[in-house]
């Protein structure tokens, strides 16, 4: 299991009272973000879900994933750590969590664009290995993204015993 400075933590489905607080995660986060249209059109699909981690005490989102669960995998869609809480295990503590939840899973995926070099030190570093460049993958309309973006795809293997 993963370390972490904060002890008293909490996974909860991601609700709509939550949604502006993560929307503001994001801002923070990331240079390409989810406005609040994209995060409610993706949490209607079937089989999409939105998990966060708070802190007990204080009541704060420190990150969250959403994530859509498929029939023999997991593909993440967006995976936020709140700047106050980066480098302490917050990532992979979302990562673990999909790991022990859907342990019947074979496999879970997540693809990155390619300038989101933390991001793919960060699940190398939580042993997924990269499948492979997606030509254009990322094509977005955002005011200051690259209108396409290539995306390495990344492939965390469950081999079971």
């Amino acid at each position: 299991m993963v370390s972490t400075k904060i002890k008293e933590i909490l996974f909860e489905d991601l609700s709509f009272k939550m949604y502006e607080e993560a929307l503001q995660i994001n801002i923070h986060s990331l240079e390409c973000i989810w406005d609040s249209k994209n995060i409610f059109e993706v949490l209607e699909k079937e089989n999409v879900s939105g998990v966060v981690l708070k802190n007990e005490i204080n009541d704060r989102i420190m990150g969250f994933v959403v994530y859509e669960s498929m029939l023999f995998s997991v593909e993440i869609l967006n995976l936020v750590v709140h700047p106050d809480y980066r480098r302490e295990g917050v990532g992979s503590l979302i990562i673990d969590f999909l790991k022990e939840d859907y342990s019947d899973s074979k496999a879970i995926r997540y693809k990155l664009r390619e300038s989101n070099l933390i991001g793919q030190i960060f699940l190398k570093n939580n042993n997924f290995v990269s499948e492979g460049v997606v030509k254009d993958y990322f094509s977005d309309s955002y005011p200051n993204c690259i209108e396409k973006e290539n995306a390495y795809s990344f492939l965390f293997l469950k081999i079971k015993n």
